[in-house]
């Protein structure tokens, strides 16, 4: 399985990257999504709000569909459920604690306990986008390295509105 973390592109057979990435510049404006999750980490859409900016960038496309990718990504999806943009996510449920045990000379980073918490992404306002998707995989530490899982599916409004919706 590929990891997201440190991946900037995916590669054909030949080395060239599967996909161009997406540039963000295009789009004067973002949205501002912010996601709850519970101990189990599920995932809800909590809060919505159109921002005057460009969003960080994507390094390119995942192939969600029947990937066998691991970590947290969101992708925003046009209404045939083609994917328009991908941002990769470290540790939204956060899960990892740096913890260091004296005399010891280093840190270790090992797995937290469940807990409730919120994560926030920016992603462009894209006029095809109809649905923003949340994609992990499962948070117990003998398991963060298999394929990731759609965690939830959420509507997105159409055209920019410029308004916070809660």
């Amino acid at each position: 399985m590929a990891g997201l973390a440190g991946e900037a592109w995916r590669c054909g057979v030949d080395g060239t990257p599967d996909h161009e990435p997406v540039d963000t510049r295009r789009f004067p404006s973002s949205w501002r999504l912010t996601f709850r999750y519970d101990e189990e980490g599920t995932v809800e859409l909590a809060g919505r709000e159109e921002v005057p900016m460009v969003a960080p960038g994507s390094p390119g496309l995942i192939r969600s569909d029947g990937g066998d990718y691991s970590g947290s990504w969101v992708e925003l999806q046009d209404q045939q459920g083609r994917v328009l943009f991908d941002y990769v996510l470290h540790d939204p449920f956060r899960r990892l604690l740096a913890v260091h045990y004296p005399p010891g000379p280093a840190n270790q980073v090992v797995l937290g306990p469940p807990r409730r918490g919120e994560f926030t992404v920016v992603v462009p306002v894209m006029p095809e986008a109809t649905t923003v998707v949340v994609w992990s995989s499962p948070l117990e530490l003998e398991r963060r390295g298999e394929a990731a899982r759609e965690v939830g599916r959420f509507p997105l409004p159409s055209g920019s509105r410029g308004t916070m919706d809660q």
